[in-house]
């Protein structure tokens, strides 16, 4: 099993069961996949949380960056487009949002390095707003 399908798996299971409630028994059973082999990658829940969010983000930004880039699209249409993806996870039951708000939550220091992914994310969302703003 590839580790993007992992981390996909991983990411549906913590946006259902909450970071709380997620165990890597849960994603190893969720993926058919032994938990001795599944902790050789990731030995514990926080390594595997960081890697799913780091991983998250990652996606965030390249879609983030591909629609600011496109040259083709009105400002108006790029911040609909925000719109239209939102609701396409939303129709899909998938929050990828929440889970970066509840990883602040969850780990409340800002030291910590899975608080600090989670908050670059949350303080990136908006500032795609007001740049198309401005231009629409």
């Amino acid at each position: 099993m590839q580790r993007e399908d992992v981390l996909g798996q991983a990411l549906q299971l913590l946006e259902i069961q909450g970071i709380a409630s997620t165990t890597l028994e849960m994603v190893a059973d969720r993926i058919d996949y032994p938990l001795d082999e599944l902790t050789r990658f990731w030995p514990d829940k926080e390594a595997l949380l960081y890697d799913a969010l780091r991983y998250l983000s990652q996606q965030v930004d390249i879609w983030r960056r591909q629609l600011m880039l496109n040259e083709e699209l009105t400002a108006e249409q790029k911040l609909l487009a925000r719109y239209t993806a939102l609701t396409e996870c939303v129709s899909n039951n998938r929050y990828p949002g929440c889970l970066f708000i509840a990883a602040c939550t969850y780990y409340p220091d800002p030291g910590h390095p899975i608080h600090q992914l989670a908050d670059q994310q949350k303080r990136a969302a908006p500032r795609l707003h007001p740049r198309t703003a401005d231009n629409a």
